[in-house]
């Protein structure tokens, strides 16, 4: 932003005048009295200045300044304003009037587009349309920035434009004890007209000599020339030169820069300088012309940092250097060593040196001898033929592949490039294959078997030396012989093989897996090996079992049971039998064995689970699976088979919280009441129903509801007592409910959060108060009745009502009380009011709170309720006197008494300001 030392002051023009003064204080208004009364005890003090009366004047004065009134034609600028306020203050009080009369509040500055001189109409736009200022109190504020743009065509010259301020105020403020203080509040608008001076300056142009095409992702230099196309030098210029589109970029590809920038000393009017820039564009770049930003910074004649308006030239980028693999011919074969030929063709508009075609990649199932392969200096379209020797892993799957190559070379500069990857497409032939089935005879622990099949060669090439490899990874399988030799396979050729396998006395029972792989000789004498073919076997047990009558009682979430019978189906005893829980998707048990001792053939025993449901777990069918570890005759530790049941999973035990209701209001205490239901299968016992507000205004005076046993499908009403804070917002609220209870084995559980919605009403008042009897005599005093109605929810106490009256109000017995008042429930009060005899008969009104004790307990100042009191005409009476028999002397006395009554009524008022 632009400073200077010139200061403008704008020539303010006022829509219309501030008044001089407050309005006049009335003539009739008494005089003040010497002393103030004395204030009640109870009462806090005050400033004394708070007690006085008077009527504070003045009013802001608003002047608008400019620091920088100097632009030049196409120039977007901020024109700065600031508000200096010399408040005019013509009669003193409280600082508090003082400040508000002389401060301007809810300023607006305004450009007034429609009053600029011909010149400017259409040359000048504000784009910031009316700048809010706020409150100006005395002193200067600002600066407030008006966005503006300057349009190329306006002529050099001074011009003046207006800047309409608008402003609130207030004049006089009226102020006395007991009462508020008066405002006299008004608007202002005046209008300042600046002068504003568009300088002649260097103007500029930006062009490329040439657009030398550039090859995506690679760079080149080029040539600009600036031109001071203005009326004046320019000195200390810097070209700054920046392009948006990060695809295009100065310097070079290894510290690639958005922005680069170039110095002269000076450029005199007319003069062109050229310079060079070095500009690139990434290998992405689409082909097309991109637009480069320049802007010229300098130093005017008068000394002052300045900048261009924006220019553009244009960066041609042309196409990428590209290459092509073609006639492509390949001798793969999976797990063989093949040959792969191509010609690699220039496919780019630039010619290439020392190109060469480097094969690699990611996949390790093809290892290449030789990674390079030169193909020297290549022109736009000419080719060269390369090749190269690679191993293929057994790995590899046969079928069409990709082989990945790039291309090295050199750029017309010289400078080293690599190409995008290409894909070079190949056939694999496949591997030879094999087929192997087998199978297990007589595998049972403590004893031998065998493991018999046969392989097949599915390939399509002879095979020699072929042999069949077994291969085990558990210890309860122990081969006698690991090979089997089979020997020469034509393509289709089976033969069969067999293995001695011994199953140790630990083994236990079940599925055991096996693999083959097959080794052999290919045409070229190298040894090869086939891949793994997995299989499985199976191993027997020594005896057998059966499990019958399982039943099981179970509940998500809960503890349950799984029972049943375990029978001896084998037809010798087993001793120290013991049933093993083998486990089942979602079910936790607390023991994994039951102990059933010794089982005589077709024996039955009788078991049981306690078994956990974790939380996570759905409900529905299970399958259990059993297995009974025993000793068999010889001593020896043995495991049966899996035994699988089925078993159910009962629903989760869950609970509904419904028909949910509230009197709830701010500031008051109310219920929240209820029903909550039983909605799982089983009953439950010491069920507690938790309340969480989730609120810190709502204070629940009970968080927990006693429901006892709650059977299936049972329900229980509830309520609790909620305090709502004076502080709370009336609308909806959202509250949470857990059950906490025991089940059937008295273990506490406690239910998820049950969410409902209950409604906090706005807060009322306390009371309503309604005059009875309120009207007063000018000059005299009575007794004033006002009825007093319990409005809240609740019993109140100890309700004290305390009375203010102002001026010509006043009271002597301003305190009522009440011990009790239920809700809904009135009372009368009295208050003695007394109206002074200078009185206006009308309408006055008098101020009335309460203090009083609520339902919790709390000592509470209510609202202050207004109450309208009457003064009426005072009812004049004759003063009779006898007639008759009554000397002059005594009629003339009686005169002058009459009248020096009437002279001490009508001057009571001045009196009893002289009196202390």
């Amino acid at each position: 932003m632009r400073t200077t030392a010139l200061l403008v002051v704008g020539l303010v023009v006022a829509s219309g005048a501030l008044p001089a003064v407050a309005p006049a204080e009335p003539a009739h208004a008494p005089a003040e009295p010497a002393h103030a009364p004395a204030e009640p005890a109870h009462a806090p003090a005050e400033p004394a200045l708070a007690q006085e009366e008077g009527t504070v004047v003045g009013r802001p004065n608003i002047e608008l300044s400019a620091t920088d009134n100097r632009f030049g034609p196409g120039e977007q600028a901020i024109f700065e304003v600031f508000v200096s306020n010399n408040g005019d203050l013509d009669r003193g009080g409280p600082s508090e009037f003082e400040q508000r009369v002389t401060t301007a509040r809810n300023v607006r500055l305004d450009i007034r587009e429609d009053r600029l001189p011909d010149e400017l109409a259409g040359e000048l736009q504000v784009e910031t349309g009316e700048v809010f200022a706020g409150s100006v109190p005395e002193g200067v504020s600002g600066p407030f920035g008006f966005n503006v743009e300057i349009s190329e065509s306006v002529e050099p010259g001074t011009y003046q434009i207006p800047v309409e301020v608008t402003y609130d105020y207030t004049n006089f403020v009226r102020y006395g004890p007991n009462r508020a203080p008066e405002y006299g509040d008004s608007q202002r608008t005046q209008t300042a007209y600046f002068e504003i001076v568009v300088e002649d300056r260097p103007q500029f142009d930006v062009r490329a000599q040439d657009l030398t095409p550039i090859t995506a992702g690679d760079t080149t230099t080029y040539r600009l020339e600036v031109t001071n196309e203005g009326t004046t030098p320019a000195t200390d210029a810097r070209v700054q030169l920046s392009v948006a589109n990060t695809s295009v970029y100065f310097g070079g590809a290894d510290d690639p820069q958005q922005q680069t920038s170039v110095f002269f000393e000076r450029i005199a009017p007319g003069e062109t300088k050229t310079f060079t820039v070095s500009v690139g564009a990434s290998g992405n770049t689409a082909p097309g012309t991109y637009l480069a930003d320049a802007s010229v910074a300098y130093t005017n004649p008068r000394g002052v940092r300045e900048r261009s308006r924006p220019l553009t030239f244009g960066v041609l980028v042309g196409g990428e250097q590209t290459f092509a693999v073609r006639d492509v011919f390949s001798t793969l074969r999976v797990g063989e060593t093949g040959v792969v030929r191509g010609r690699l063709v220039n496919t780019g508009e630039t010619n290439v040196s020392n190109a060469v075609v480097v094969v690699g990649g990611e996949n390790t199932n093809f290892r290449p001898r030789e990674t390079e392969f030169a193909a020297g200096n290549l022109a736009p379209g000419e080719s060269a033929n390369f090749s190269f020797r690679i191993d293929t892993a057994n790995a590899t799957d046969a079928g069409p592949r990709r082989i990945p190559v790039r291309v090295q070379y050199r750029n017309s500069e010289g400078e080293q490039r690599t190409s995008d990857q290409l894909d070079v497409q190949v056939a694999v032939a496949r591997e030879q294959t094999f087929d192997v089935g087998a199978t297990a005879t007589g595998l049972v622990a403590g004893d031998r078997g065998t493991v018999s099949g046969t392989v097949l060669n599915t390939g399509e090439t002879n095979v020699s030396d072929a042999v069949v490899v077994l291969q085990t990874q558990d210890a309860g399988l122990r081969p006698i012989e690991r090979e089997f030799a089979v020997g020469d396979l034509a393509p289709n050729e089976s033969a069969n093989f067999e293995f001695e396998v011994a199953v140790p006395n630990e083994s236990n029972p079940g599925v055991r897996p096996v693999s083959f792989r097959i080794r052999y000789r290919n045409a070229d004498n190298e040894i090869r090996y086939s891949e793994s073919f997995d299989a499985a076997v199976s191993v027997g047990g020594e005896r057998t079992f059966a499990v019958r009558n399982v039943s099981a009682d179970l509940q998500v979430a809960d503890s349950g049971t799984i029972s049943g019978t375990v029978v001896n189906t084998a037809d010798v005893p087993v001793s120290n039998a013991v049933v093993v829980y083998g486990g089942s998707s979602g079910l936790v048990p607390r023991e994994q064995e039951v102990a059933v001792g010794r089982l005589q053939p077709g024996e039955a025993a009788d078991f049981e689970f306690t078994v956990d449901v974790p939380n996570a777990s759905d409900p529905g069918s299970r399958q259990a699976t059993f297995f009974v570890r025993y000793r068999n005759r010889n001593g020896d530790l043995r495991l049966s088979e899996g035994l699988d049941a089925r078993v159910a999973v009962g629903e989760e035990q869950t609970f509904g919280v419904g028909n949910v209701t509230g009197t709830l209001r701010v500031g008051e205490t109310g219920n929240v009441a209820g029903q909550v239901t039983n909605r799982g299968q089983r009953a439950v016992s010491n069920a507690v129903l938790v309340l969480n507000t989730n609120n810190p205004n709502l204070d629940a005076r009970e968080s927990e509801y006693a429901l006892g046993r709650l059977g299936p499908n049972e329900s229980v009403p509830f309520e609790y007592t909620i305090d709502v804070n004076g502080e709370a917002e009336p609308g909806p609220r959202q509250v949470s409910f857990r059950v906490s209870y025991r089940n059937r084995d008295g273990d506490l559980r406690v239910s998820d959060a049950i969410d409902s919605r209950v409604a906090v009403a706005p807060e009322r008042d306390e009371f309503r108060v309604e005059p009875v009897n309120a009207s007063v005599p000018v000059g005299g005093a009575d007794v004033v009745e006002v009825r007093v109605t319990n409005t809240a929810n609740q019993t109140l106490r100890d309700v004290e009502a305390k009375l203010f009256a102002s001026d010509p109000l006043s009271s002597d017995n301003d305190e009522a009380f009440v011990s009790r008042l239920q809700a809904g429930e009135s009372t009368t009060m009295q208050f003695r009011v007394a109206a002074a005899g200078g009185s206006i008969p009308k309408v006055y009104p008098v101020s009335v709170d309460f203090t009083y004790e609520d339902a919790r307990g709390d000592t509470v100042l209510s609202d202050t309720y207004r109450v309208p009191i009457e003064v009426t005409e005072r009812q004049r009476r004759g003063l009779g006197l006898p007639i008759g028999g009554v000397s002059p002397a005594l009629v003339g006395l009686g005169v002058a008494v009459v009248l020096l009554g009437a002279l001490v009524w009508w001057k009571h008022e001045a009196i009893a300001g002289l009196l202390p």
